[in-house]
């Protein structure tokens, strides 16, 4: 029996090295990460709207750079505490949606902003875990700051193995406060001021199949309360509490005699606003020497929400509505190209992603389509050194 554990956990520690090298895998995290450093550079680009679905204002939609520097450091004699560090900075332009209202043949047409709004945004997150044998805490700080809006928060996370390691369970409790301040409160009439509170209530349970497979379920709860319309969208009036669920499973496979990782996901959402979700996610990674290559697809459906229309201005202006297109029945799928080169301490890594969203892959499709659902791209590349 001691030989057969042995074996399976040095079974494990290889494929938790393999695939920790060509994506992210949900193992117990016994043991503090090396000491790193990342800088990471995105571009994210949504599709013009055409000419024929606009009402007012711009076709231009949004065009976002972000940058993200992270580091890692191992703390103590015994390096068995983490501190890791993430700073970003996000500036976005372009034309947001305002509203949907009804066109000719009954068909949505779009009230844009101008293509002159200009946002920048930076993020701090902090987070001090410590490792023990059986299991790991830590502690996170979440700082976020824009022109119109801050948001702070934290949280706390445990784990514990069991079972010679070969089953852990994890929790994670976090609490953020929000505060809104829209521009151009008087000029438009928006809300002045307005304020939210988000819980969320995360638990995980992962078990080694065997030395090559890991599944992993987890739960989530979480409360929304608070000012949650938005302000820049007109005819917005949505409930002040939000109540969102969400299950998913996770399978990880490592075929060692090709070198290739195989992930599967499945997650369901709802919440008290009456949108139901599904997401399904296949993901294969293959390592060809110090170059592994992924490609991933995603798939999407989701139904509407219970108060939203197509159509604005068409109920008294203090009924739950909105035209919001996030809000709509949907689906989409979404295409992952990734690729990185491992040479001594330093990664280089590039990602690829392709999206698509169509109403009539949704879960309820009825009524017309909405013009603003989103098609964009994103690149990212990477650079990390590890001391």
């Amino acid at each position: 029996m001691a030989a057969t554990d042995r074996k399976l956990r040095q079974g494990l520690k290889q494929l938790s090295l393999q695939a920790a090298a060509l994506a992210a895998l949900p193992v117990s995290g016994a043991e503090p990460p090396e000491a790193g450093l990342s800088l990471r550079h995105s571009l994210y680009q949504e599709a013009d709207l055409p000419q024929e679905s606009l009402q007012y204002g711009s076709t231009r939609r949004y065009r976002i750079r972000i940058t993200e520097l992270a580091a890692e450091l191992p703390l103590g004699q015994r390096q068995d505490w983490a501190l890791q560090l993430k700073a970003s900075r996000e500036t976005m332009s372009g034309a947001s949606a305002m509203a949907s209202i009804r066109g000719e043949n009954d068909q949505p047409r779009l009230l844009m902003s101008g293509a002159t709004i200009r946002e920048t945004r930076n993020d701090l997150n902090v987070q001090l875990t410590r490792y023990r044998p059986l299991g790991t805490q830590g502690l996170a700080l979440y700082l976020s700051e824009e022109n119109d809006y801050r948001s702070s928060g934290g949280g706390w996370s445990f784990s514990r193995d069991f079972d010679r390691k070969h089953t852990t369970f994890s929790l994670g409790l976090q609490a953020y406060q929000d505060r809104l301040r829209p521009t151009d409160a008087e000029l438009y009439g928006r809300i002045p001021e307005a304020s939210k509170q988000r819980r969320l209530l995360q638990a995980a349970l992962t078990r080694v199949i065997d030395a090559e497979t890991l599944a992993s379920v987890a739960f989530s709860r979480t409360w929304l309360r608070g000012y949650l319309s938005d302000p820049y969208r007109l005819a917005d009036v949505r409930p002040d509490r939000n109540g969102q669920w969400t299950a998913s499973l996770q399978l990880r496979r490592f075929w060692k005699p090709w070198q290739l990782a195989q992930h599967l996901d499945w997650r369901y959402y709802s919440d008290d606003f009456g949108t139901r979700a599904h997401t399904w996610r296949l993901s294969a990674f293959r390592q060809f020497g110090p170059l592994h290559l992924g490609l991933g697809l995603r798939a999407y459906r989701q139904s509407a929400a219970r108060f939203y229309t197509p159509f604005a201005f068409e109920l008294p202006a203090d009924a739950e509505q909105s035209s919001d297109f996030r809000l709509s029945a949907f689906g989409a799928l979404e295409a992952r190209l990734n690729a990185s080169w491992q040479w001594r301490h330093w990664t280089l890594a590039a990602v690829l992603q392709r999206y698509h969203a169509e109403a009539g892959w949704g879960l309820d499709a009825a009524g017309p389509a909405h013009p603003a659902l989103l098609d964009f791209s994103r690149f990212t590349l990477e650079l990390h050194y590890r001391f």
